[in-house]
């Protein structure tokens, strides 16, 4: 399957039929950001922040534009036009193109990208601009430009927010300088940022508490973990990811008639794709192959 094929079917899935997942974010009300923790990659399991499980945020686990990996079908979205692609009447910056709401892919590309990302180094600041001055944060280096970051405090400890530490770096004129950020912070292979668990107390997810330390995600270890997100088609834990266990369980979820040999719901035609919700103004959900 080509690049931006696979790129918009997974734009299309994510709209539509969102994986269960976890999220253990912490927030440091003295940087106002929030950070992540982990499940399938994030550090609290969920880059996105949207608590789906589903660490790139499209809607495939497996980051390969089929889900279960066999060439099952799915429910997503189909466009006919740009107008098909707005949500609320709002342009998302997606168009559509061979049928799917598609829109450019911005993941990471180095450890230090993700660094910055997830210890919330967000607002650029320029050499004595005082832009960081408000927030008693200091302008750090951060690829070719500044960013502003938290530096410990009477008041405040890096250690407060989970898998934060003090990290010392350059500032935008080159002095090194102590600031607080998540040194664990890593680019993934398919481009997404997370932070790896390093056991389970990493992993504060109801429905994915438990660390794999090899591969530095947070899963589910029962059924029961699943069960705590309340959605039929979400109930089994099936290698760590919470999904289906029969066919009933997808059809009592809206989302396909089709429970794959993976445990993830999929679909053996257009007619039972009818319930699953279209989050986009126009266009429609038809049972696309994988």
């Amino acid at each position: 399957m080509m690049r931006h094929t696979r790129l918009s079917f997974l734009l299309s899935f994510a709209f539509v039929l969102p994986l269960a997942g976890c999220n253990d974010d912490g927030n440091a009300e003295a940087a106002d950001t929030e950070t992540t923790s982990n499940m399938t990659g994030d550090g609290d399991g969920d880059p996105t922040g949207d608590g789906d499980g589903d660490p790139t945020g499209d809607g495939d686990p497996t980051g390969d534009g089929d889900p279960t990996g066999d060439g099952d079908a799915f429910c997503a979205h189909q466009c006919s036009s740009d107008a098909d692609c707005l949500v609320g009447g709002m342009d998302v910056s997606l168009t559509c193109q061979d049928s799917f709401c598609t829109g450019e892919s911005s993941g990471c590309t180095d450890n230090a990208e993700c660094v910055a990302l997830l210890s919330g180094w967000a607002t650029a600041c320029t050499s004595g601009g005082g832009e960081c001055d408000a927030t008693a944060q200091v302008c750090v280096q951060v690829g070719d430009g500044g960013a502003c970051a938290t530096p410990p405090g009477e008041f405040f400890a890096c250690d407060s927010v989970p898998g934060w530490a003090e990290l010392e770096v350059p500032d935008i004129d080159g002095n090194n300088v102590t600031v607080c950020g998540n040194p664990n912070a890593e680019c993934s292979d398919e481009g997404f940022c997370f932070s790896p668990c390093q056991s389970d107390d990493d992993c504060a997810s109801e429905a994915y508490p438990v660390c794999d330390t090899t591969s530095g995600l947070c899963g589910c270890g029962s059924d029961a973990d699943c069960a705590t997100i309340g959605q039929p088609h979400l109930s089994v834990c099936n290698a760590g990811v919470c999904g289906c266990g029969e066919d009933q369980q997808c059809v009592d979820g809206n989302a396909g008639d089709v429970c794959t040999t993976d445990g993830f719901c999929g679909c053996s035609g257009d007619a039972a794709c009818a319930n699953v919700p279209n989050t986009f103004d126009g266009g429609m959900i038809s049972c696309v192959s994988g």
